[in-house]
């Protein structure tokens, strides 16, 4: 249902059932894809480093992972252009850049680290008496510091820009290092071939585990990059590319587990033997080195792994209020509201108990709570059980854990969770619900804006006073063909499952200060998981806006059977201040 207008926001073309059609039966929208930038095969097996121009700098290890003969670093253009920059290594492995754009590369075979300026200019940078021993992955942090993963001594050696050279760290759980990256904290994290672990590095030398990529398969990771505020590895023997956030969860970014060069959505595409990582200026683009199709380690193609759209941060406003979703969980959504003045946000989650929980694929709604600042919220997660529909009986409200929203901008954020006693922790990105609707957003930031008699700022929260514990959440927009366009949550209750929870949504047109459109329920769906739900049309409802704080619902839900008539107002005072500006009330 949510996941319907959302794919309404990038087709643009499609009647509105339609698309509830569509999303309540899995199909998800903005599919990131993996494509190929490089069809014809060159000898590139090594790390990769991207330029701030974009251009891709490839080293080649050589003809098997047991041959480290590879002498060159290709550079391949965004076109997909491929040229010789150096050819004078010996078994070229992990790469970096340094602030003025050299190139810093590091040889397997020779036990040395090469400085390469922007015009391919080669000078020797470190050799084996410098404590480099088989170096594979190389990271740069924020005072010039070099420090080199050494396969063959499992330590870590730091040169500082004037050239000294010590054992950064020796720790036990380096187990053959191959990748490394740092954070903008100089944490240091190594990505290990042999055990599958991903260790972080402190500055101060203290070495912790935050994830063991063999729990999905993994036990010969390849590079590991920082970037968007996580890491991404290259699974090299499992053929797939991880997404690790900095909490230590992990998950799948790109590739099935089967060994191929097939384009096509994330989870959908193949890898070959992924090795080299890194991301595009503006970190839209992942890319990686893998084998040709039919090949098991070279000559090798690059591949393009797009992600989720991520921008420098937008400040949370009044115009971030409304509907969102994650695309890939159907019929699952966030309603938020936002108050400028407090810095107050309030978040509505309807979703659906766990499929491993004791009353599974149940609805659930969820609510949150709290203060943000810049454009991040942290709330507390909260649960309110033992109401009755559109009735005043008394309810429990109990914190269960918190969330974290992050917004990129006025159309994309990041939400991650973490339920305490469920053991339920992650994170998934937010999209807007109706296309187009962020244009308020950014009007707060400068833009022009819209009027009508029902507009953007009547986007939030509203409740009925004399029932405590239930509510509603409205967004009302122009959606992408111009129409007016309201969509509705009812937190509510029921007998339909275990713990008495109940939503229902409702959407369709509005004309002046009414809605009259029609109630649906979604259910079968499961926590945070692409589980296809069913979704039946239970009634209908009206809403008249007297005017920026008050209106009246009216419903009948005729398989209940219920009907009757309630008097709404906002949740959070002082949330008017928008909807008045927009409809140009004193």
């Amino acid at each position: 249902m949510i996941s319907a207008l959302g794919v309404q926001i990038i087709s643009h073309i499609f009647h509105i059932s339609l698309l509830f059609f569509l999303l309540s039966h899995g199909v998800t929208a903005w599919a990131q894809n993996v494509t190929t930038l490089t069809p014809t095969p060159f000898p590139a097996s090594g790390d990769l480093a991207v330029d701030t121009d974009g251009n891709i700098f490839i080293a080649d290890f050589g003809t098997d992972e047991n041959r480290p003969n590879g002498t060159s670093i290709k550079k391949v253009t965004p076109a997909g252009e491929v040229s010789v920059f150096v050819d004078s290594l010996s078994g070229g492995t992990g790469n970096t850049f340094d602030s003025q754009g050299n190139l810093y590369q590091s040889s397997f075979a020779g036990d040395r680290v090469d400085r390469i300026s922007p015009d391919g200019v080669v000078t020797r940078f470190a050799g084996s008496g410098q404590g480099i021993s088989r170096p594979f992955g190389l990271t740069f942090d924020s005072q010039g510091n070099l420090f080199v993963a050494n396969w063959s001594t499992n330590s870590i050696t730091k040169i500082t820009p004037g050239g000294v050279s010590t054992i950064f760290s020796q720790s036990a759980l380096l187990d053959g290092p191959i990748g490394l990256t740092s954070d903008d904290q100089d944490n240091l994290y190594i990505s290990n071939f042999y055990s599958g672990d991903i260790i972080k590095l402190t500055p101060a030398g203290q070495a912790s585990l935050i994830a063991d990529t063999s729990v999905l398969g993994s036990r010969s990771n390849g590079h590991i990059i920082f970037a968007n505020e996580r890491l991404y590895v290259a699974g090299t023997n499992t053929n797939k590319v991880f997404e690790l956030s900095l909490a230590g969860e992990l998950k799948v970014l790109a590739g099935t587990g089967t060994q191929g060069v097939v384009d096509g959505p994330l989870l959908e595409a193949t890898l070959s033997r992924p090795n080299g990582i890194d991301v595009s200026p503006d970190g839209r683009l992942l890319y990686v080195n893998n084998a040709a199709a039919g090949v098991y380690f070279s000559p090798n193609v690059v591949r393009v792994i797009e992600l989720p759209t991520i921008g420098p941060a937008f400040e949370i406003n009044a115009g971030h209020a409304g509907a969102w979703f994650n695309p890939d969980t159907a019929g699952q959504g966030q309603f938020i509201d936002v108050e400028p003045e407090t810095q107050f946000m309030f978040v509505s989650w309807f979703t659906y108990t766990d499929a491993a929980s004791d009353n599974p694929f149940e609805q659930r709604w969820l609510t949150a709570q709290g203060n943000y600042s810049g454009n991040t919220a942290e709330l507390d997660l909260w649960e309110t059980l033992g109401g009755r529909f559109d009735d005043p009986q008394e309810v429990t409200r109990t914190r269960i854990g918190e969330v974290t929203l992050n917004f990129n901008d006025c159309e994309q954020g990041l939400m991650s969770y973490n339920i305490d006693e469920e053991e339920l922790l992650g994170e998934f990105p937010l999209n807007r619900v109706i296309g187009g609707s962020g244009n308020v957003c950014e009007g707060l930031g400068g833009n022009a804006t819209q009027a009508v008699d029902i507009n953007a700022g009547m986007d939030g929260a509203w409740f009925d006073s004399d029932t405590p514990g239930q509510g509603f959440f409205i967004d009302a927009h122009t959606d992408p063909e111009g129409d007016n366009f309201i969509f509705v949550s009812w937190f509510t209750y029921g007998e339909q499952t275990a713990s008495g929870q109940r939503w229902l949504t409702a959407q369709g047109g509005f004309e002046g200060s009414t809605a009259e459109i029609d109630v649906w329920e979604t259910t079968g769906g499961s926590f945070n998981d692409p589980e296809p739900v069913s979704r039946t049309k239970v009634g209908t409802m009206s809403l008249d806006f007297t005017d920026c704080s008050n209106a009246q619902l009216t419903y009948s839900l005729p398989a209940d059977p219920a009907e009757g008539d309630i008097a709404i107002t906002r949740v959070i005072p002082g949330g008017q201040a928008l909807c008045e500006e927009l409809a140009g009330a004193e």
